[in-house]
């Protein structure tokens, strides 16, 4: 009791104020306190009262709501409505009006504050009232705007201190950003982007300028990459989105507030869909596109060739499901690596299967040389007449190796084979021609006698005992029919 108080520099005397140590404080503390809070209002709402204002119908309100108080309604004709002409939603509009929009912990804070100390009830109240009053608009931390008291998550939001915390409160029709959002733009830039942005309109306007057309351009190539994938899948849809967004905020660049407001807009869909596009550009590389170009060939000509040949054995079907199964995937350049095996084994099968083929050809073929060769004639042939002769049954055989896809596998297991029969006819009319007009001419048959010639069977594959038996038995009825009718027969 025998020092000073201290005030802004102005010392009292403890014994003016009292004669003991707490009762001397309080009287002290009376007196500075209007000094630090001089537009203190001493006003407080029940939550019950918020939510008065949060009904349709405003009537029988608090009265603390009124102009003798807080000035958020007024009645005209026992009617309320909402005016906010009192001191301190004024105060708390002229806040937000003057920083372009606070957050709600911001604006707590500031009123909450020096030379105000209101309580946050109050704030809320006026936030409110002004949120009725058509003057400002929230923005929560998450969800869609709110300009009506009506407005789905409203009532939430003020009744919870956090979410009217995390809230954004702008000026009703003011197109503004607020600092936290500016704050994530800039941070998008510089995790996506590597571009360090100040955080202002104007900085991130001519960042939007600088680095968008690039991401546009990045995007196109990843669909030109896209279009080389087996099946040319569609882009996903959160780069179909980007494509989108990156053309609003290009729209009107030149303006930097409409700009800023469309990278604020579409922050999330960038966002999301730049990390993608950055993705996949460094993992679809041209060496990429080619081994999935090479499991596209592998199970689209070598795999459907295997199925339609049949008798795959069960290894083979596996791999070619699993390969099949990885290119219709999203992303079918992932994971190739471990197919390896799959397609080392289709890429066998195949190679196996063409190659007995071909040999099998090959055999038959030779087989038609030898029975054209032992023709009566053939011997007596010059090196140009033999090979004219034969050169149909060379040109039967395909010529192809085990690694190529055309003709398929069922082209050369029965086309191939027509082919030989084919070749074998034209062969032996070529050596007719060049025999028959050295062979003596056919004796006359005997007087009276009519001689009527029968084709043999021709151009018909035979591979079972009973289709034997039915060609047989066809050539058979042919030859009795003619004896039958009492004339001679010629086998042709």
């Amino acid at each position: 009791m025998d020092g000073r108080v201290y005030i802004r520099g102005r010392a009292l005397a403890p014994s003016d104020h009292g004669t003991a140590f707490g009762p001397t404080l309080h009287s002290v503390g009376t007196r500075a306190l209007p000094e630090f809070y001089p537009h203190f209002v001493a006003t407080q709402l029940m939550p019950q009262e918020l939510g008065q204002l949060l009904n349709q119908d405003l009537s029988g309100p608090s009265p603390k709501y009124l102009a003798a108080e807080l000035g958020i309604l007024d009645v005209h004709d026992g009617r309320y409505d909402v005016t906010c002409a009192g001191l301190v939603p004024q105060r708390v509009f002229e806040q937000i009006n003057a920083d372009n929009g606070m957050s709600g912990h911001l604006l707590l804070v500031r009123f909450g504050s020096p030379p105000y100390g209101f309580a946050s009830s109050i704030v809320k109240a006026s936030v409110l009232g002004l949120l009725r009053a058509g003057r400002v608009r929230i923005v929560p931390e998450s969800g869609a705007e709110m300009t009506s008291y009506r407005d789905a998550g409203t009532r939430e939001l003020f009744e919870k201190e956090t979410a009217f915390r995390r809230a954004t409160i702008f000026p009703a029709g003011e197109d503004s950003v607020s600092p936290k959002v500016r704050a994530r733009i800039c941070k998008f830039f510089e995790a996506n982007l590597q571009r360090s942005v100040d955080r202002e309109n104007a900085a991130i306007a001519d960042a939007v300028n600088a680095s968008f057309p690039g991401c546009a351009r990045d995007l196109r190539e990843l669909e030109k990459r896209f279009d080389r994938l087996p099946g040319r899948p569609d882009l996903p849809k959160p780069l179909a989105a980007l494509h989108e967004a990156l053309q609003a905020c290009l729209q009107n660049v030149r303006q930097t507030k409409p700009t800023v407001m469309a990278v604020s807009k579409h922050l999330d869909t960038l966002h999301e869909g730049v990390v993608l596009l950055r993705s996949y550009l460094s993992e679809l590389t041209e060496e990429v596109l080619a081994r999935v170009q090479v499991v596209d060939r592998v199970v689209n000509e070598r795999g459907r060739q295997l199925e339609a040949f049949g008798d795959v054995a069960t290894n083979v079907e596996a791999s070619i499901a699993r390969l099949r199964e990885q290119l219709s995937s999203e992303c079918p350049w992932r994971e190739l690596g471990a197919l390896a095996d799959d397609v080392a084994t289709v890429e066998g099968a195949y190679r196996l299967a063409r190659k007995q083929l071909l040999e099998a050809l090959e055999d038959r073929a030779e087989q038609v040389r030898v029975r054209v060769k032992s023709e009566p004639g053939f011997a007596t042939l010059t090196a140009d007449q033999s090979h004219h002769v034969l050169r149909p049954i060379a040109l039967a055989v395909p010529d192809t190796g085990e690694d190529a896809v055309a003709p398929t596998l069922v082209v050369l297991r029965s086309g191939s084979l027509i082919a030989l029969q084919e070749a074998e006819v034209e062969a032996l009319a070529r050596l007719r021609e060049l025999v028959e007009p050295r062979l003596p001419p056919e004796p006359p048959p005997p007087p009276g006698e009519v001689v009527v010639r029968v084709a043999g069977p021709r151009r018909r594959l035979v591979r079972t005992e009973a289709e034997v038996s039915e060609v047989v038995d066809e050539f058979r009825r042919r030859l009795l029919e003619v004896v039958r009718r009492g004339e001679t027969a010629r086998i042709d």
